[in-house]
């Protein structure tokens, strides 16, 4: 072939492939604007294929579709894919402050195991990860790690953030005293220094409302310290109502921050109804149930209606899809609760009273961490579980919406969350019907489910009682279930009388070590106690050989008794709730089934990190053996503490801790 024509040819085939190649890139573009149209439109489902679509036609522009693919994810509420997407992207050096989002996504979705491992390899810790840290190592009772990170934090120039940190410094050390003076006043007094001296620099109005309101929830923790919160939280609303206020909507955050002055004051019934109704409109779930809690705490309302609003209030935090709570509300909630079995026994409602007892119990387990199990378990269930973990990240972000001002941004997201949210849900409840037929007991882990007295009666045998106080702030019952009958009796003491008995107790046994029956026999509060509310429970007691123990404030019983401690005379163990006789039937040695959560200092009725210093347990009806073991580990205590629980439940053991004092 001459060398012209093969030329000619060369330069066709070229021309046929240039052309080939514009319609390809014409044929991408087209698509890119579709999909930007349907981004802009709202079809967001098909938005996503297409860029998926893209990215697989497409590597010149992979960043890109990628960049469009997170912030679809994350705006329908799939933080999974937005993870893995952040995942693609974390080689693009241009990219890195994109990062900054993965904490956020991991926390939303639960996962506190890999949010601890990436701020561990993160370097260098900015003041925000060092919080969010040192929040994990709290949640574990991690406490010293967690101290180490908050003192470091609290120096930060980042005014908020250190607050922050002195909030949950004042936390870690309420009641411990040191040097004479309590450390909590300690922290909280540096607290209101930084206050003042960032607000006295005029900081903008937004980071002033910041400051204000951050502080003021921090020192509604304390009594001493409630006019203080007062006086910020209306200086904080008072930077709402200015007209330069360009932060998130000023109706919902006046309308929280009524909820909060409420909580720490006497409820204004007015204000709580307004407060309601904002979030009601807003979509507002949390603050739906915590205004409707508050509201049934007022006493201008009749007996039945309050009853009527703290049964409702309880129906919504049971119908909240959170992976927590936050603690001022999880306090009040207990508080408000103990309003509501005091007026439903005042009223003879006995077995409503137990029943509402045992679903506040559950729903505290379902918003406390979970500890670690020795078995891993099933697939369906690590399934089950991380489609949970979804399902609760967009609530919280639906929930969240609320704050937006802008109303239609607020609706349209709204509506997208609720969508995915529809859609997760309806997928988990399917897997996990089909689960609790196959595997009952470990579903309980994922939605555990309150026992009816009823039942729990079934669960008791004839020569057992289960005892049931129930502490309220101006009315105390006591309920005696036995396998037949349900009795209750009136208490003297309030739960503050019993707090406060109990701590005095403990110091007292504390100055006799070691003690013997004896020296407990003698002691005047102990013997107080037992005038108050052991001499009226006796006759119910005395001929069962086991009894069961709930209490929602500290109630040593196995120490009571006039000739003989009740410990000595009875098997007595602590129940967080009647679940647990439940559960025993599930334990074995090869299979600890963990429903109640035995590193959480709530599964007995004892606070045992009201001092740092605390390092001694006294051990209740066990061998001399495994009390020396468990007297003599080097471990932290509560480490200590959760594995002989462990070792307890796998041996089918319900009796563990019995009394706990202070020591060096």
């Amino acid at each position: 072939m001459p060398v012209k024509v093969l030329l000619l040819f060369v330069l066709a085939l070229t021309m046929l492939g240039c052309k080939k190649s514009e319609r390809a890139q014409r044929d991408l573009d087209s698509l890119y604007s579709v999909a930007s149209s349907q981004k802009a439109t709202g079809d967001f489902v098909l938005a996503i294929e297409s860029f998926q679509r893209l990215l697989t036609l497409d590597s010149l522009r992979a960043t890109t579709y990628r960049l469009e693919l997170l912030s679809l994810y994350e705006q329908t509420g799939n933080f999974r894919e937005a993870l893995s997407m952040l995942d693609s992207l974390s080689s693009v050096d241009s990219l890195q402050s994109l990062q900054t989002k993965r904490p956020t996504f991991l926390s939303l979705l639960g996962e506190t195991d890999l949010l601890k491992k990436h701020l561990r390899q993160k370097f260098p810790l900015t003041p925000y990860d060092e919080l969010l840290l040192a929040d994990l190592y709290l949640q574990e009772k991690e406490y010293e790690r967690a101290q180490y990170h908050l003192a470091a934090v609290s120096q930060s120039a980042n005014t908020l953030i250190a607050i922050d940190a002195l909030g949950k410094l004042a936390m870690l050390f309420e009641g411990y005293r040191q040097n004479g003076t309590d450390s909590s006043v300690f922290f909280l007094r540096k607290l209101s220094d930084l206050l003042t001296e960032r607000l006295r620099q005029s900081p903008p109005l937004e980071e002033q409302f910041q400051l204000l309101y951050r502080s003021a929830h921090i020192f509604s923790d304390y009594d001493a310290f409630t006019p203080v919160a007062d006086s910020l939280y209306g200086k904080a609303l008072a930077c709402l109502h200015r007209a330069s206020w360009k932060g998130g909507n000023p109706e919902v955050l006046s309308a929280w921050i009524t909820l909060e002055r409420s909580r720490i004051g006497t409820p204004q019934s007015q204000a709580l109804e307004q407060a309601l109704l904002t979030f009601r409109k807003k979509e507002h779930t949390l603050g739906e149930a915590f205004a409707t809690l508050l509201l049934g705490t007022c006493t201008d309302y009749s007996t039945s209606r309050r009853i009527d609003l703290l049964l409702k209030s309880l129906e919504l935090f049971e119908s909240l899809s959170y992976p927590d709570l936050p603690y001022a509300i999880s306090d009040a909630l207990d508080k408000a609760i103990n309003d509501l079995l005091a007026l439903l026994l005042a009223q003879e409602r006995l077995l409503e009273a137990f029943e509402i007892s045992e679903r506040i119990q559950m729903l505290k387990q379902r918003f406390s961490p979970k500890p670690t199990l020795l078995k891993p378990h099933s697939p369906t269930f690590e399934e089950l579980k991380r489609l949970q973990g979804e399902i609760f990240a967009v609530s919280v972000m639906k929930d969240s919406l609320a704050f937006l001002s802008d109303e239609t941004a607020r609706t349209e997201r709204s509506q997208r969350l609720a969508e995915t949210l529809s859609k997760k849900q309806g997928e988990f409840y399917q897997k996990f019907i089909e689960f609790k037929s196959t595997a009952p007991n470990e579903a309980e882990l994922l939605s555990p489910t309150p026992l009816t007295l009823s039942e729990t009666q079934r669960l008791l045998k004839s020569d057992e009682a289960l005892v049931q106080f129930i502490f309220g702030d101006t009315q105390s019952h006591l309920l005696v279930i036995t396998s037949t009958k349900t009795y209750r009796l009136a208490i003297s003491l309030t739960h503050a009388e019993m707090v406060k008995t109990f701590k005095v107790l403990r110091f007292e046994l504390l100055n006799g070590l070691p003690l013997d029956s004896n020296d407990v026999i003698r002691n005047a509060t102990r013997f107080a106690l037992t005038n108050a509310i052991f001499k009226p429970l006796l006759p119910f007691i005395s001929e069962r050989s086991q009894v069961y123990v709930i209490s929602n404030a500290p109630c040593p019983i196995h120490l009571l008794g006039e000739r003989n401690l009740l410990g000595e005379t009875h098997a007595v163990s602590y129940l967080s709730s009647a679940k647990q006789l439940q559960l025993a039937n599930f334990a074995s040695p090869s299979d600890v089934m963990l429903i109640v959560s035995l590193d959480e200092i709530d599964v007995v009725p004892f606070r045992l990190f009201e001092s740092p210093e605390e390092a001694l347990l006294e051990w209740g009806r066990i061998d001399d053996k495994a009390k020396s073991l468990g007297l003599a580990l080097s471990r932290p205590i509560a480490e200590s503490y959760r594995r002989f629980a462990l070792l307890q439940s796998s041996q089918n053991q319900y009796t563990w801790i019995n009394f706990s004092c202070y020591g060096k």
